[in-house]
């Protein structure tokens, strides 16, 4: 039969037997022909030619070996010396193995590393059929017989591959290398020429292979090994990873009985959001257009405003710095603001050409303390900038009131705050400005955006227009059916507006807001009686009359109480694959403030202790009890 597109051919014989491997005969001295054309391992020949043989080819010496191997009886490994009493019937001396030099005694005596020293290697179960037929199986050595290699499991008479009745077979382990996995041993030098080896195959002290026992303690480790490095595993031959199968975190152990991270303030994305995202694909009207418009409408009417009074943009960061410049503030005003925030806030004062100044915070709200501002208060103090930390509001009847007796403007950061409401009314609605975020993290959530909302008309279309780079109309004006329109650059503005792609996902987002806030309230109160013998120092409860919008469960880690420092907790946490958040670090202790301005962080206390002490835990609707469980029982484990 010609041969085959794979280079080996029908020779007949056996039935049941692969092409280009040896009959099922247990004659030893039937020689395989060699496949024509082509040059798979199977069909290489079991002996060598005539004109390698030292004898001039008699087969019945020492020189009937396999091919490439010198010094090797069929079904014996290389080097190793069988007494006569266990070659079986007919043994004699010549057919014991010729004693050969110990190359890896001259090696190891001249000080030179054993070029042939190797590392366990891991035999992928699809190259398997690549390597070449194991040959003919000798006789086994009698149980208790005596001599070297005669106990050892795989000494002679054993082929790879064997086992006895009842024996596990050798797992194939995948480790790492090119298309294939493999794990070095520490401290052996790998030999780049070897490409596969059974497992459990290595080499002895002398360069030898031989077969071992693999111990339930090396499985372990090398399983062990394996799990920590899973998310390097290469597919081979194009073999996907198992349906369903978990990537463990890089770098993460897997402990306290939770499999996947728990990623902080992940949020919650429904297959509504998903579709209003693809019909703005469809509608190939991606910048600001109509969606960004009603994005408005419903947001103002949520905090109960009049739509002109909102304006989108793509950050909170935008609508500050926004705010800040339609309060028509001068080089050197200032502006007092909270220590315990996010840098955005004193960074849009700086960018607006203010001066920031701070004033501390109540210990209790961890808001800004009305006392504090009050003292903080120059003849070049033009605006407050509150910030309604956690979701918690501020003391608005008291800020409101310093406001109007100073004459300053009152810009309100609602970056926590968008189901805040003091006394009835919705935080961001109390000052001259409003301004709220939409980051991923926060409770309405557009992947980057923010939202302005203000009192005067002619401030707000202001904001527009700085908003995008100045212009009179933006391009849904410009380029929609009711026809071109031309625009003038009337103010230097900037980049600073929301897309449509963006607002799609807002839409829906604010369909579930109170849903979801009432989703966050339940956990919330879950921690609370969780966490109430434990010796964190927990959040106070809301007001009366004030509705907290739940954005963040903060704690403080009291080293003197607990035992451990902040970070030492945060550590423990994320070991147990429990993600964190700290919220935040006193402005004051950033080195660029601290530079630019001479703060010194022990002048706020307040601050200081709470930024030193904060630790966040997962707080979002999109957690199941399952994941509050775990947070919970991780929290209780560390300080247990």
């Amino acid at each position: 039969m010609p041969a085959s597109a794979w280079g080996w051919r029908d020779e007949g014989g056996d039935p049941g037997r692969r092409p280009g491997h040896p009959p099922l005969s247990p004659d030893p001295g039937h020689q395989q022909a060699p496949a024509s054309g082509g040059h798979r391992a199977d069909d290489l020949p079991r002996h060598p030619p005539a004109h390698r043989r030292r004898d001039g080819g008699d087969p019945g010496g020492d020189q009937h070996r396999p091919h490439g191997r010198r010094g090797a009886l069929p079904g014996q490994r290389q080097g190793v010396r069988v007494q006569p009493e266990l070659q079986g019937a007919g043994g004699g001396a010549r057919d014991r193995p010729r004693p050969r030099p110990d190359r890896g005694l001259r090696a190891r005596r001249s000080g030179l590393r054993h070029p042939r020293r190797q590392h366990l290697r891991v035999l992928h179960p699809p190259l398997r059929r690549c390597l070449p037929a194991p040959g003919p199986r000798g006789p086994r050595p009698a149980q208790g017989g005596g001599g070297p290699g005669a106990l050892r499991r795989g000494g002679p008479g054993r082929a790879p591959g064997d086992r006895d009745r009842g024996e596990a077979e050798q797992p194939q382990i995948p480790l790492c290398r090119g298309g294939a996995l493999l794990l070095r041993r520490p401290g052996v030098r790998h030999h780049p020429r070897d490409r596969t080896l059974r497992a459990g195959r290595v080499r002895d002290h002398r360069g030898q292979q031989r077969l071992h026992r693999a111990r339930p303690a090396r499985l372990q480790h090398l399983q062990g090994a394996l799990d920590r490095r899973r998310h390097l595993r290469v597919a081979v031959r194009g073999q996907p990873h198992p349906a369903g199968e978990r990537q463990p975190h890089p770098g993460a152990p897997v402990s306290g009985g939770r499999e996947e991270f728990l990623v902080f303030g992940a949020p919650q994305i429904g297959e509504a959001e998903i579709a209003e995202v693809v019909e703005v694909l469809r509608s190939r009207w991606l910048g600001t257009g109509p969606r960004v418009a009603r994005f408005e409408r419903e947001f103002a009417r949520y905090e109960g405003v009049a739509p002109e009074r909102a304006a989108a943009v793509n950050s909170c960061t935008a609508a500050l710095h926004l705010s800040l410049l339609a309060c028509d503030l001068s080089p050197g005003d200032e502006v007092i603001t909270t220590p315990l925030t996010f840098c955005a806030t004193v960074n849009a004062i700086i960018h607006a050409g203010a001066t920031p100044v701070l004033a501390d915070v109540d210990p209790v709200t961890m808001n800004l303390d009305p006392a504090a501002v009050e003292a903080a208060i120059t003849p070049r103090t033009r605006a407050l900038v509150p910030v309604h930390f956690a979701g918690r509001p501020c003391d608005m009847e008291a800020l409101t009131t310093i406001a109007r007796r100073h004459g300053l403007k009152l810009v309100e950061d609602c970056a926590h705050a968008i189901e805040t409401r003091w006394r009835g009314q919705a935080a961001g609605t109390f000052g001259d400005f409003g301004c709220f975020s939409f980051y991923v993290t926060k409770n309405l959530v557009t992947g980057e955006g923010g939202m302005v909302l203000g009192r005067d008309p002619e401030a707000m279309d202001r904001i527009r227009r700085l908003a995008l780079h100045g212009m009179s109309q933006d391009a849904w004006k410009r380029f929609s059916d009711e026809g071109y329109r031309h625009y003038q650059v009337v103010e230097c503005g900037y980049k600073y507006n929301l897309t449509d792609l963006a607002a799609a996902i807002g839409l829906h987002q604010l369909e579930r807001l109170e849903a979801n806030w009432e989703r966050r309230r339940e956990i919330w109160r879950r921690y609370q009686e969780a966490f109430g013998d434990l010796p964190l120092v927990l959040p106070a409860e809301p007001e009366p009359d004030t509705r907290h919008a739940f954005h963040l469960y903060t704690v403080l880690v009291d080293p003197e109480r607990c035992g451990m420092t902040r970070d030492a907790f945060l550590g423990a946490l994320h070991e147990r694959r429990i993600g964190t958040g700290v919220h935040y670090l006193s402005i004051p202790e950033h080195p660029c403030y601290r530079e630019r301005f001479g703060w010194r962080p022990e002048a706020w206390p307040n601050a200081l202790r709470i930024g030193r002490q904060t630790a966040s835990l997962p707080l979002s609707a999109a957690l199941g009890d399952a994941d509050v469980a775990d947070v919970i029982h991780a929290v209780r484990t560390v300080l247990g």
